[in-house]
């Protein structure tokens, strides 16, 4: 199987940049403290087509970004364990491990389950956040940013909003699957693994079954994303996403106006 992990961040409908043309339309929901006090997110940088910052390399790369803090020090960062990622066991001592699929999942308030927003494939995990690093947009914009996770924008794809929310792409949460596998509740990373406090609770034959399930799911979703032929959204434009907002719009009105009217008293309707 393919190493995995996946990264919980706040919910954007295109992870509009500001150095994309971002604007008003476009705000990060369901996040940590951070979303919630100031009504921004670094990650919504992570689907921002950028030049390289690795010497003469001439590729295009995408920088994600995860909170990581220690909930009794907000100042200090939790290191990414790359050795709980499937096939990176060895990689205990090293800082960062190459070829992962990074998988971005987000809870909208329009989806009842957590969701996938889009993957690195081919990805580079680092131990630690990267610090500080001056970045330049495909855009020619230049910004400062942390990252964690960097792949070639060939490799990167954000999920139009209407595809996020097919069954497909549902991400389980731990504590409402009842195979008992998932992200545990305000975990920031899932390594696709099964927790030692499940195994340590759950007897030998739902173990084996716990365990099937998870290599089902991981099949499928790995197998979902190779076969993914859809739009990438990372390269949408502000004037298309408006115009794409206000469509949408328009058929929910329209939906809501014909089904109202089809029950409406005939009083409604005019001689």
């Amino acid at each position: 199987m393919k190493p995995i992990i996946f990264c919980h961040i706040a919910y954007m409908s295109a992870y509009m940049s500001d150095y994309r043309g971002g604007n008003n339309s476009d705000k990060p929901v369901n996040g940590g403290e951070y979303v919630k006090e100031t009504g921004d997110a670094h990650e919504k940088n992570n689907f921002l087509p950028s030049k390289s910052i690795f010497g003469d390399d001439e590729n295009d790369y995408c920088y994600g970004f995860i909170e990581r803090r220690d909930k009794k020090n907000s100042e200090c960062p939790i290191q990414t364990r790359i050795e709980e990622i499937y096939g990176c066991e060895g990689f205990k001592n090293k800082e960062k491990v190459d070829d992962v699929l990074v998988v971005w999942c987000a809870h909208s308030s329009e989806v009842k389950h957590l969701c996938v927003v889009g993957w690195y494939n081919h990805a580079t995990v680092l131990r630690n956040m990267d610090g500080y690093c001056d970045i330049e947009d495909t855009y020619g914009n230049k910004r400062g940013q942390d990252f964690n996770f960097y792949a070639k924008t060939e490799d990167c794809i954000l999920l139009p909003e209407n595809e996020r929310k097919l069954d497909r792409w549902s991400v389980p949460i731990s504590k409402e699957n009842k195979y008992h596998f998932g992200f545990a509740l305000q975990s920031q990373t899932w390594y696709g693994k099964i927790t030692q406090y499940t195994k340590n609770t759950l007897s030998k034959s739902e173990l084996e079954l716990c365990q099937t399930k998870l290599n089902e799911y991981l099949e499928n979703l790995i197998k979902n994303i190779e076969n993914y032929d859809g739009n990438n959204e990372m390269y949408i434009k502000i004037e298309d996403y408006d115009i794409k907002k206000m469509s949408e719009n328009m058929r929910r009105i329209e939906w809501w106006r014909k089904r109202n009217m089809e029950n409406a008293p005939k009083s409604w309707y005019k001689k």
